[in-house]
């Protein structure tokens, strides 16, 4: 693995960058425009496919449809497919972390991709981000990049806005749920309460996540996670 100073990239062209950090902070989730083209998109769900055969010959599972209906969050795709391991080094994802963090130099804490198949899956109930992040409380958040078209039939996110401030959990509070079209960005805060609904729909639901921190941030007591391990973005494998 290759790593160097970072806060040396050039900043890519964030359309609305202040806005959308204005609306990271006050509501602790905000959504972009589109950031990834179709190619970019079939060559991320063509690398995940890769994914998913990989682990039926590791695992050995009877088949691809067998395995996808155990496992639903795949962990660092980019040991296997290249279109992840591009992904980031892509200097726009860069880009959208620089400015909803407000730093030059922000650190890899994880990539993976979370699936619901069609008329699938269990919905996800309400809960925070942070306490399973291994990062002290500070400037983080999580990139959710739509690999399909998300909606509320789809299994599409819902937040609380505002509630990243408090750690109580939400009780009979309306939500916002952001249709996501593919290619687009959520990026929401560690501590913000969010949920999603199961897939209802008859299409895929895919999304890629990159979670990420100011490079500052330290590490939380007793997390086995070093950050002098982890690479800054963006990233090049060497």
């Amino acid at each position: 693995m290759a790593e160097g100073p970072r806060a040396d990239v050039p900043r890519a062209d964030v359309p609305r960058a202040d806005a959308l950090r204005a609306d990271f902070l006050r509501d602790g989730w905000a959504v972009t425009g589109p950031v990834l083209g179709a190619a970019d998109i079939a060559a991320l769900n063509a690398g995940f496919d890769a994914v998913v055969d990989d682990a039926v010959r590791a695992a050995r599972y009877p088949s691809r449809a067998a395995c996808l209906r155990v496992v639903q969050l795949w962990h660092d795709p980019w040991r296997v497919a290249p279109a992840y391991r591009d992904l980031l080094g892509n200097t726009v994802i860069l880009g959208l972390a620089r400015a909803v963090l407000g730093c030059d130099d922000v650190r890899l804490l994880a990539q993976r991709v979370v699936v619901k198949t069609p008329d699938g899956r269990t919905p996800l109930p309400w809960h925070q981000d942070l306490p399973h992040w291994p990062v002290a409380d500070g400037p983080g958040a999580l990139l959710w990049i739509a690999l399909d078209p998300v909606d509320g039939t789809s299994g599409g996110l819902r937040y609380v806005s505002g509630s990243h401030t408090s750690d109580l959990p939400p009780t009979g509070t309306e939500a916002a749920a952001p249709a996501v079209p593919a290619g687009h960005v959520l990026v929401h805060h560690p501590q913000v309460w969010h949920a999603a609904s199961s897939n209802r729909s008859t299409s895929w639901r895919r999304a890629c996540l990159v979670g990420v921190a100011d490079a500052r941030v330290p590490r939380k007591d007793g997390a086995a996670w070093d950050p002098a391990r982890a690479p800054l973005l963006p990233w090049s494998l060497g």
